[in-house]
């Protein structure tokens, strides 16, 4: 029984996103962060402008717990012109550990696959990120590629791996959930 929720962002959301995205352990392997205030008011900002586009393409959503509508990270999704779509996640670390992230990954790729009927979805994942590289691994992702300090991070450039799984893939394994 899936126990996490996605849903969009609302201006009232600003302290709980804050509270993740201000931590640097949250962002170690991302290129944003940690979050100012300012970060993460432009972030909101830029969540609910994107509602309001009746072609939207990109998807910036909350990860929130369905025992108390809590928010725990962010989810997003970009679709591409070619029928991919690009998934990624943020989570509270307070929240690491505890099958969350697989939760989450699942969600999105089922979310991409039947509400927007992508035909593959694609994630990538910091070569050194060994909890997102496993949770991409137990969700039935495969990796496709490897891309040499390919993304700027705070100090340094760090190498990627790409993981994929085609629509065929996806329902094969049965990996489908709902959200």
């Amino acid at each position: 029984m899936p126990r996490l929720a996605f849903r969009e962002f609302h201006a009232e959301d600003f302290e709980q996103i804050h509270a993740y995205a201000a931590n640097p352990k949250t962002s170690l392997h991302q290129a944003w962060g940690p979050n100012s205030i300012q970060d993460t008011q432009e972030f909101l900002k830029l969540a609910t402008s994107q509602q309001l586009d009746p072609n939207r393409f990109e998807f910036n959503v909350a990860i929130v717990t369905k025992s108390n509508n809590n928010i725990i990270g962010s989810g997003h999704i970009l679709l591409s012109t070619h029928s991919d779509a690009n998934i990624g996640y943020s989570l509270n670390p307070d929240h690491w550990g505890q099958g969350y992230g697989t939760e989450a990954a699942r969600g999105l790729m089922s979310a991409s696959f039947n509400q927007m009927n992508a035909k593959r979805v694609v994630a990538t994942v910091g070569s050194e990120n060994i909890g997102s590289i496993r949770v991409l691994e137990k969700i039935g992702m495969l990796r496709e590629a490897f891309y040499e300090k390919d993304v700027q991070l705070r100090d340094r450039l760090r190498d990627s791996y790409l993981y994929a799984v085609s629509r065929k893939e996806f329902l094969r394994q049965k990996i489908n959930v709902s959200v």
